[in-house]
């Protein structure tokens, strides 16, 4: 008998694999390149230029920040009247007015609290700064009654001239009522006139404002002086 054969199905056919090519990981276009001449003299560059960066910007921005000026002048200057005050021990002291040092004058009661202790110690801390750059500046003290100093101040007021005048007395050498004095600073120059008020309550940054401040207006006094001659 004759056999038909039939064509083989896809059952009857063996199952084959394709393998396909993977990606070349070797390929350039799957790495990084590596930096060129140019890019690492780049890199170069802005190593060495950032320590100049950083030094313009700490003495173009940071300083003048630090050191601009703090107080505001008196105009026109208030001249300080001759007068007879009494100290501590209630023995009579006058001030001269015109021919004594620079000072730095404040005002408090006898009986001195919190912020009147941060503004004496201020004032203090503002004249010790100034000797260290060779600028000499006295400190008056105006109390405003005639109690007692307490014994934690005598540290505060080592070094300072303490003369105690009435609310009259104080307006008329610094041409503010008590209320307003309390809470500023005065500067008198050597020719016994007031020229500048700052605020007695100051953080470190403003001290050291209020310090360059002095100096500057201390230095230029002599050639403001030959300059009125």
């Amino acid at each position: 008998m004759h056999q038909h054969s039939t064509p083989p199905t896809a059952q009857d056919e063996p199952l084959t694999l394709a393998v396909h090519a993977l990606p070349d990981v070797i390929n350039p276009e799957f790495v990084d390149a590596a930096p060129s001449g140019r890019g690492k003299l780049l890199a170069i560059l802005f190593a060495c230029l950032l320590p100049l960066v950083l030094l313009a910007l700490i003495f173009f921005v940071a300083r003048p920040l630090e050191q601009s000026g703090f107080g505001v002048a008196i105009e026109p200057a208030r001249a300080v009247p001759e007068i007879t005050l009494g100290d501590v021990e209630g023995r009579p002291v006058s001030l001269p007015g015109a021919g004594g040092p620079w000072r730095l004058i404040g005002v408090g009661p006898s009986r001195c609290e919190d912020r009147c202790v941060k503004h004496l110690f201020i004032q203090r801390q503002l004249r010790e700064m100034l000797l260290k750059k060779q600028v000499k500046v006295e400190r008056l003290w105006l109390l405003l009654d005639d109690g007692p100093v307490p014994a934690r101040l005598q540290p505060l007021m080592d070094g300072a001239l303490a003369l105690r005048a009435t609310p009259k007395q104080v307006e008329q050498i610094l041409g503010v009522a008590p209320a307003q004095a309390v809470s500023q600073l005065f500067v008198e120059d050597p020719q016994g006139r007031l020229v500048m008020s700052m605020p007695a309550d100051q953080d470190s940054a403003q001290v050291r404002a209020a310090m360059w401040t002095l100096q500057k207006l201390i230095a230029a006094a002599p050639a403001a002086a030959a300059t009125e001659r």
